[in-house]
C-alpha cells in the first residue's frame, strides 16, 4: 500500500462485494482461447485494506465495515486460485483518496489510508489434469480488465 508503512502499524483487510458484473466476466472469458474458455470459470471480489495509526476499537471497526459495504454481495464464497490486483505500489488511487476522506468525515481519525483491490478467483470447471495444465500454460497478460 505504501512504502512508508511503519513496522507494527495495523493493516486491516476487509472482503467486499462482487467486483465485476456477470456480463463483464462473460465478456472477458469469451476473449480466451476456445479450449480454455470451456474449462475455466472466473469470479471477482473487492478487497479493502485499511492502514491505521493504531488498533481500531470495535465501534470504529463497525463503522469501517459499514463504509466498505456496498455493491452486489456474492452469492457464495468464491473458489479457485486467487490473484489480487492492486494499484501500482507507491501510488495513491483516486478511490483511495476519496474513501480515506469519507472515513475521516465519519470520525475514523486512526485510518491513515484506505485502498481497494480486486481479488480474482480462477477455477477449472472440470477436475481433469489436462484442463489445469491448459490454464497453467495460458499466457499471462499485463492487464486483465
Amino acid at each position: 500500500m505504501n512504502s512508508h508503512v511503519a513496522p507494527g502499524q495495523p493493516l486491516v483487510t476487509l472482503h467486499g462485494s462482487v467486483a465485476l458484473s456477470p456480463f463483464r466476466v462473460d465478456k472477458l472469458v469469451a476473449g480466451l482461447k476456445p479450449g480454455l474458455r470451456a474449462c475455466v470459470s472466473v469470479d471477482t471480489r473487492f478487497v479493502h485494506f485499511a492502514l491505521a495509526s493504531g488498533p481500531l476499537t470495535p465501534a470504529e471497526a463497525e463503522i469501517l465495515a459499514k463504509i466498505l459495504t456496498y455493491g452486489t454481495p456474492g452469492k457464495a464464497d468464491p473458489k479457485g486460485e486467487l490473484r489480487v490486483v492492486l494499484p501500482r505500489f507507491g501510488t495513491v488511487s483516486p478511490w483511495s483518496s476519496k474513501a480515506t476522506d469519507i472515513a475521516h468525515n465519519c470520525g475514523l481519525k486512526k485510518v491513515v489510508r484506505l485502498e481497494r483491490g480486486v481479488a480474482w478467483y480462477f477455477a477449472t470447471k472440470t477436475a481433469s489434469p489436462c484442463a489445469r495444465r491448459r490454464i497453467a500454460r495460458s499466457p499471462r497478460r499485463s492487464t486483465i480488465a
